[in-house]
């Protein structure tokens, strides 16, 4: 093996890198391995605490849903119970995994899970022989309370002429006692008792029904207080008290099991986690060092060369090149032999390229000059075509309303005169000339400004008198306006402006023109100004369809030409 070739040390230190990667690989593998196990040992452990608690809800769930439901006293089964055989057999499978495994001898919580064990299976019979008592017990029309209910309700009954206030006393203490579970509400009972055997309201035969009716009830209310005892309604006591010990003593279990085994599991993570950085540190050290004695011996040979070729760069490949330092790599030397023959070919067309670049610049220059002029006509023909389209747009929106209505106009004296008298009709010829004079002045004006407008927009502003020159141009849309029946109303104040006056009669006409467009029949157009400072601010307002919040920004945005018909159908430009 040659050891002076570049390819015989870089696959070295490949190797030598990979052997160090497979160690940690290998190290991690082990030290994850062990890791998983204690992670999974004390997952097992938080599941037997959830399992724990998910037992505790199931339980709360019966006592507040199931032993409310007569379903459950009829059919004598439950959901709950079900769930909780379930969930319970779950809980001990989780406590025998607990065993089994090999950590629970090292963590020294045997005996403990042990305990645990048992425990749990008292919980589970504690919980069932309470499910047991209140079924004995019952609810509404079912077991002892169903009893109470049926004596009392055939008393009330069978045997109407019996002391109403007494009977009324006697359900309100029975009553009291099931919603509040207090033994004064027995000792009452006993105490009524006595007083309401006493009484005789009936023949001795039916006297002796009703004192048996009176004993059932009696009897069966000290068997619900017996059985209320038992399952622990009252404080501190029955079965639910044993019950509520026996999942303390599961929760004392499984703190203790935790707090043991959650200090030892952190130590091994710690102990785990400190022999990984160990050695990772060291194999990086290595490494770290090889790469370095390795990286020396290929690095100071390829950096001369490196500077070398950028001096001779900087120098255009004209001064010589020398290699100081000798290296015993046999790709390198090769390399640096080629850079040598390269560098004096180089040298060779450098000379020439010259010569073609200062052509190039010169045919550069005249073509970005051609450039520039064929810019410039570019957009001056885009100006120019925008602008006709300006004006065709401006000529189309001030002729094409007031000629529509003059044509309409026409077709009612046309083709029906018959509607019109030789008054009216005389009025409205003259009304036809005075509209059509004034749409032929609009046109000539809008055709010489467009000419003397043909290169750019131009503002030649002049002193005008406003509400003349206003009731100028609502007198051009005055047919217009009576067609539909709208009202036009200037208030525009008398004064004088400066102001290019083409300008001003294209925007204003423009203006109350869709403003009638867009307004229905009858409607009302009101004009008026304000004096600001050195403005005046002209309002046109309308009780129109107004324009919606979409189509505004489109027709701020000026990017697009779009239409909308007006309130009679009317077309726009």
């Amino acid at each position: 093996m040659n050891f002076n070739s570049l390819k015989v040390r870089i696959f070295l230190s490949y190797l030598v890198f990979i052997l160090i990667i497979i160690g940690i690989i290998l190290y991690s593998f082990v030290s994850f391995r062990q890791y998983n196990q204690l992670k999974k040992f004390q997952n097992n452990i938080y599941t037997v605490l959830n399992a724990q608690l998910t037992l505790y809800k199931i339980e709360k769930d019966f006592y507040s849903d199931e032993i409310l439901d007569a379903e459950f006293y009829k059919t004598g089964k439950s959901k709950s119970l079900e769930k909780f055989s379930i969930k319970h057999k779950n809980f001990e499978n989780y406590i025998f995994q607990l065993k089994k495994s090999d950590y629970n001898s090292v963590f020294g919580i045997s005996t403990i899970l042990l305990e645990l064990e048992q425990n749990s299976k008292d919980y589970k019979n504690s919980f069932f022989q309470i499910v047991d008592l209140y079924k004995i017990r019952g609810f509404k029309d079912y077991g002892v309370e169903g009893n109470l209910r049926k004596a009392i309700h055939k008393i009330e009954y069978d045997y109407p002429e019996f002391d109403k206030i007494s009977l009324l006393s006697l359900r309100r203490i029975e009553k009291d006692y099931i919603i509040r579970k207090d033994i004064e509400y027995v000792k009452k009972m006993n105490e009524f008792k006595a007083e309401v055997l006493s009484k005789k309201y009936y023949p001795p035969k039916q006297q002796n029904e009703l004192d048996s009716l009176f004993k059932i009830y009696f009897s069966s209310f000290e068997m619900l207080t017996f059985y209320d005892n038992k399952i622990g309604l009252f404080a501190n006591k029955g079965e639910k008290n044993k019950l509520k010990a026996k999942f303390e003593s599961i929760t004392s279990n499984l703190t203790n099991i935790e707090a043991k085994v959650g200090t030892k599991i952190t130590k091994e993570f710690e102990h785990i986690e400190y022999k990984y950085l160990t050695v990772l540190c060291i194999s990086i050290l290595f490494a770290f060092i090889f790469a370095i004695y390795i990286s020396d011996g290929i690095a100071i040979p390829v950096k001369e060369l490196e500077n070398i070729m950028q001096k001779s760069r900087e120098s255009k490949f004209v001064d010589p090149c020398v290699f100081q330092n000798n290296t015993s790599i046999d790709e390198i030397v090769n390399i640096q032999n080629e850079f040598l023959n390269m560098s004096n070919s180089i040298s060779k067309y450098v000379a020439e390229i010259k010569l073609r670049n200062e052509d190039l610049k010169n045919k550069n220059l005249l073509i970005n000059e051609k450039n520039t002029q064929l810019n410039l006509k570019e957009q001056e023909l885009t100006k120019s075509n925008k602008l006709k389209e300006t004006f065709i747009s401006i000529i189309s929106h001030d002729i094409r309303s007031p000629l529509n209505t003059l044509k309409g106009f026409l077709n009612i004296i046309i083709d029906h005169p018959e509607y019109i008298s030789d008054e009216e009709r005389k009025e409205n010829f003259l009304k036809v000339r005075k509209s059509t004079e004034l749409q032929l002045n609009l046109l000539n004006n809008l055709l010489n400004w467009s000419r003397a407008q043909s290169i750019d927009f131009n503002f030649e502003p002049q002193k005008l008198k406003i509400d003349d020159l206003s009731n100028d141009c609502i007198r051009l849309l005055d047919i217009q306006a009576k067609e539909k029946s709208i009202t036009i109303q200037n208030h525009i104040q008398s004064c004088f402006v400066l102001a290019d006056k083409n300008m001003f009669e294209l925007v204003f006409r423009n203006i109350v023109s869709n403003s009638i467009k867009f307004t229905n029949q009858n409607g009302k157009i009101v004009i008026t100004s304000n004096i600001e400072g050195d403005f005046v601010i002209i309002t046109v307002a309308d009780n129109g369809i107004g324009i919606d919040k979409e189509s505004l920004e489109k027709l701020n945005l000026g990017e697009n030409q779009f239409s909308t018909e007006g309130t009679f159908k009317e077309k726009g430009t």
